[in-house]
């Protein structure tokens, strides 16, 4: 590892790897798990969304984390950042506004439809417990409608849809259920407006409404949620920026933490990821990695 640190130093360091960035993406990972006297420790990783590379890895996942990472950049490279992705992560979004103010704000679409996708599984479980007072087993009309609840409308085919209508009709007697899925379709219909933005704040601003109004709670949490992500959720109609790159990397994170049978050290655990994704020029060394 002291050989690969002192070679790779010199690609990872090099003024070249990092060049402009127009589009920023931003995610983290768990570095170490929990143990009897440690705490999860995560760590983020900073990509260029367009040339799909990770520019740098920092410990942590808070505001002052990427408060501290974006210091220690020079000031016109975080002036060219003209769009930032994450996921509905609080504490980035606050970073964004403090560091690149600017910036677009995008909210990651994968991450919005997850939300929506808890809201009908939230829904099924407590509908379930108030209805037979016990969670879900293998003869439940409700337990054998969940894997169907998170599939798309349009990948139901008509035996499925069938099937679903009558595990609603046995076990969701108030329609609290279908009425969660069919928020959870809308908010996925609001991604087939790309090039609309007008037409897709109306739609959004419909759900976000509807979902006040509504009596389930599950319905309201989603709701809140997508009223308070509204700005970043829309902004995807317009610049098409998502963290889909940056989750890809960070599954190649993963498999070099795998290959290594895990990291203590974080230094060495940097210089890994950003020599095998990190955009390094290898013929500063004369050589090619294998």
């Amino acid at each position: 590892m002291d050989t690969v640190t002192a070679v790779g130093a010199i690609m990872i360091d090099h003024v070249d790897r990092i060049g402009s960035t127009a589009q920023l993406g931003v995610d983290e990972t768990v570095f170490l798990s929990a143990g009897r006297k440690r705490r999860r420790q995560f760590v983020s990783s900073v990509t260029d969304v367009e040339a799909r590379i990770v520019l740098d890895v920092f410990q942590g996942r808070q505001r002052t984390d990427l408060v501290a990472w974006f210091a220690e950049r020079p000031t016109d490279w975080v002036a060219g950042v003209s769009v930032v992705v994450a996921d509905l992560h609080e504490p980035f979004r606050a970073a964004f506004d403090e560091c690149v103010p600017d910036a677009v704000q995008v909210a990651d679409p994968m991450h919005v439809v997850m939300a929506a996708n808890r809201c009908p599984d939230k829904t099924r479980r407590r509908v379930q417990n108030e209805q037979l007072t016990h969670r879900g087993r293998k003869d439940d009309p409700l337990f054998g409608a969940r894997k169907l609840l998170m599939l798309g409308a349009e990948r139901l085919d008509p035996r499925s849809r069938k099937r679903l209508d009558v595990l609603l009709a046995f076990g969701d007697p108030d329609g609290q259920v279908y009425e969660a899925w069919q928020t959870k379709e809308n908010v996925r219909d609001l991604y087939t407006l790309w090039g609309e933005p007008e037409l897709a704040a109306m739609w959004i601003d419909s759900i976000i409404e509807d979902a006040r109004a509504s009596p389930i709670p599950e319905i309201k949490g989603l709701g809140r949620t997508l009223k308070q992500w509204r700005t970043p959720i829309l902004a995807w109609h317009t610049t098409g920026a998502s963290n889909g790159p940056t989750e890809g990397l960070n599954s190649i994170i993963k498999k070099i933490k795998r290959v290594a049978a895990g990291f203590t050290n974080f230094a060495h655990y940097r210089t890994r990821i950003l020599l095998a994704i990190g955009g390094c020029n290898w013929n500063l060394i004369g050589a090619t990695p294998r």
